[in-house]
């Protein structure tokens, strides 16, 4: 465990906190520096991209786990952003329309490299496969265990276990932290295949990465389940399957009252739940943090051809 003075990241784990991104302009004038920039201004256009090399560049080296090929995407993405300029309708969506860009130079180069690579996983969601092993809490992650080199490589690992779909999705959403109906705008899918490969990759990760931080278990948890189930029935609770089920829609916020008080009351008895819930926060807060996805980064120079 961290000491009293050591940063730590969802200790207790209530609520969720997810990092924004920033947005570099105003609403005001975001609209007059995409109209300056179509104009063939150029330093419009760079004050546009250069707030987001970074995010692109982490976003590919996710996808890709290549510093060459991860800085290939975002110079490819920069050239083709401002060749194709003329095409964004909406300045608004500047971030995605580049985060659309980059996902397909990703997937080209993630398709040079393999013979057979598929970006469809749509298949049934079974919980026994993805949540049902490990039921250990975690202890609190120190924030400068961030910087150490076996979680940022055991982070890399999980994620490169991921299919390429869920991967994608996951890096998305809970990295760069689009909205669901972004990310489908993104990858051109609908929001019910992005709500089932988050799902699918939240509790992939959080089962592989498992033994890095769990806590010991305890000898006794096996008995106090038992009694969970008996207080579960007896309160005709919703059922564990739905509650794993519904999980990331519900760390999201993504369902409805009855629903939501429905499952927070089978928090209360189900130690099983609560820990698949808590554990799968503690993902979110550690993906939400650039040092444990990439080395130390810096984009060299400002070269864009006119």
């Amino acid at each position: 465990m961290a000491s009293a003075n050591t940063p730590t990241i969802c200790q207790g784990c209530e609520v969720t906190v997810l990092k924004q991104e920033a947005d570099p302009f105003p609403p005001e004038e975001i609209m007059t520096v995409v109209e300056r920039a179509k104009e063939g201004d150029v330093d419009a256009f760079w004050r546009l991209v250069e707030p987001f090399q970074q995010c692109l560049y982490v976003t590919a080296y996710s996808m890709l786990r290549n510093a060459g090929d991860a800085e290939e995407v975002v110079q490819e993405t920069m050239l083709k952003a401002l060749k194709h300029l003329d095409q964004l309708k909406d300045g608004h969506r500047f971030r995605g329309w580049l985060m659309t860009i980059a996902t397909n130079e990703a997937r080209m180069i993630m398709r040079k490299g393999m013979k057979e690579v598929s970006f469809e996983d749509d298949a049934e969601w079974d919980p026994k496969i993805f949540s049902l092993r490990d039921y250990a809490d975690w202890k609190d992650v120190p924030s400068d265990a961030l910087e150490r080199k076996e979680v940022w490589e055991a982070v890399h690992r999980a994620m490169q276990s991921l299919s390429p779909a869920c991967r994608e999705v996951f890096v998305l959403r809970d990295v760069q932290h689009f909205t669901v109906p972004e990310v489908a705008d993104i990858l051109a899918i609908n929001e019910d295949k992005v709500s089932v490969r988050l799902h699918r990759a939240r509790l992939q990760m959080r089962d592989l990465l498992a033994p890095l931080f769990r806590e010991p278990l305890s000898p006794w948890i096996p008995m106090k389940m038992m009694a969970d189930m008996s207080a579960i029935m007896i309160h005709r609770l919703v059922s564990c399957k739905k509650v794993l089920r519904e999980i990331s829609s519900y760390i999201d916020g993504e369902v409805n009252p009855d629903l939501r008080a429905r499952i927070e009351e089978h928090l209360k008895y189900c130690r099983r739940c609560k820990l698949v819930l808590n554990t799968t926060r503690k993902i979110l807060y550690l993906v939400a943090d650039d040092k444990v996805l990439i080395p130390p980064f810096a984009i060299k120079g400002r070269q864009i051809p006119h």
